[in-house]
């Protein structure tokens, strides 16, 4: 089955807030519908169709910052972690594979 490709844009916001912790949803958490799909590491799981769907490159080193900034948060200054947050957006991937 070919998958469907969505396109996304995730914000600086988004990160942030996942971050420090106002949003419990992961960034592209809050681009997909989370009771029907699980974001893990290097994939996205249907959880309807019980299959796991790769993701562009780009999608497991966006992952793998977002965890990196998220473990760091608590030690770095409001502006400092908008500025991650920043650079992690550039490097977020603009299309899903459902």
């Amino acid at each position: 089955m070919t998958p469907e490709i969505l396109g996304i844009n995730v914000s600086c916001d988004e990160i942030f807030d996942f971050a420090i912790g106002r949003s419990c949803y992961h960034p592209i958490e809050r681009h997909i519908d989370p009771t029907l799909y699980d974001v893990l590491t290097d994939s996205i799981y249907n959880k309807r169709t019980k299959e796991y769907c790769p993701q562009p490159s780009n999608y497991k080193k966006f992952y793998e910052e977002v965890a990196l900034l998220v473990s760091k948060a608590k030690n770095m200054s409001g502006s400092e972690l908008l500025q991650v947050s920043e650079e992690v957006s550039e490097i977020s991937p603009k299309e899903l594979y459902l």
